[in-house]
């Protein structure tokens, strides 16, 4: 009897430390690498901020080997933790997940980043213009960031890279113009806002 109540009060002391974990998503940043096809390969990264209390409990859902992205968004309670770049009428391919471990910030919480790598198919329409000149169109439709009435949006604390192909040059202006380079597209390799 002494030993099932043992086991009830470890139980009840994992639910309850769980709803008392703190986590926050302090930025994101999301990279796309276009190829010479209408598919792209994506890195996004996750900053997460967690509490001293909470490090116990990431620690123990990073070292479970079957959680779900959904899990991990209920996990850290945000909604940011999704793919940013696919798709809704294609697939995505080679999905990982990688949740980096807590890094102590001397006696203010940890730090821990949540990589995710995929595919996105199909969010590029390619047109050939030219003899070996051809003009890539992003699909719009493929941004799952914050969607407004003016259309997607970054999240504040968002990065999104856009990596070009090997060899591309830009021909033709850039809207919503980027926060880096400013000026100068024409020997450009990325794209940042």
């Amino acid at each position: 009897m002494e030993k099932l109540a043992v086991v009830i009060l470890l139980l009840l002391f994992a639910f309850a430390s769980r709803a008392f974990a703190y986590f926050n998503v302090t930025s994101l940043t999301t990279t796309v690498y276009l190829g010479n096809t209408s598919s792209a390969k994506v890195e996004e990264i996750i900053e997460i901020y967690m509490s001293n209390s909470s490090i116990p409990v990431y620690m123990q859902d990073r070292q479970a080997l079957n959680q779900t992205l959904t899990q991990w968004a209920d996990i850290l309670g945000t909604s940011m933790l999704t793919e940013h770049i696919f798709n809704p009428k294609s697939s995505i391919q080679n999905f990982t997940l990688l949740p980096g471990p807590a890094v102590p910030k001397g006696r203010n919480g940890a730090v821990a980043y949540i990589t995710m790598m995929y595919t996105a198919n199909n969010v590029t329409t390619i047109k050939q213009i030219a003899p070996r000149k051809f003009e890539y169109t992003f699909n719009d439709a493929c941004f799952n960031f914050e969607h407004t009435a003016s259309g997607p949006a970054l999240y504040a604390n968002a990065t999104l890279t856009i990596v070009l192909p090997k060899g591309a040059q830009v021909l033709m202006p850039i809207y919503p113009s980027p926060d880096s380079p400013i000026v100068n597209y024409a020997n450009a390799t990325s794209f940042s806002w």
